[in-house]
């Protein structure tokens, strides 16, 4: 009787939703092996469809970046920068000088 409330409230929501995700887990997912083959290929190719459109809208903000301007696409390349990835930028002016 120890317990907090919200101790027990935890424990009885998980009670109640982990049997329930079970069962739409088994009955979403097919049990025939070509099934889940077909189900592992289409996620797959929904996932690479998604990131080449991701790909190609970045590809025409860069485009119309280098027509308003290499000092805005500068800007933009160095606030889109994510962590991890190198701090160099490197800009290419319009008249081909690496900068």
């Amino acid at each position: 009787m120890g317990a907090p409330w919200w101790v027990v409230a935890i424990a009885v929501v998980l009670a109640i939703v982990t049997p329930g995700t079970i069962l739409f887990v088994q009955a979403v997912v097919p049990q025939d092996s070509e099934h889940k083959r077909d189900l592992w290929l289409a996620i797959i190719r929904f996932l690479e469809r998604r990131r080449r459109r991701r790909w190609t809208s970045r590809n025409r903000q860069c485009a119309a970046a280098d027509a308003t301007g290499a000092s805005q696409h500068r800007r933009r390349a160095l606030r889109s920068r994510r962590p991890g990835a190198p701090s160099a930028v490197a800009v290419l002016e319009p008249g081909g000088a690496l900068q």
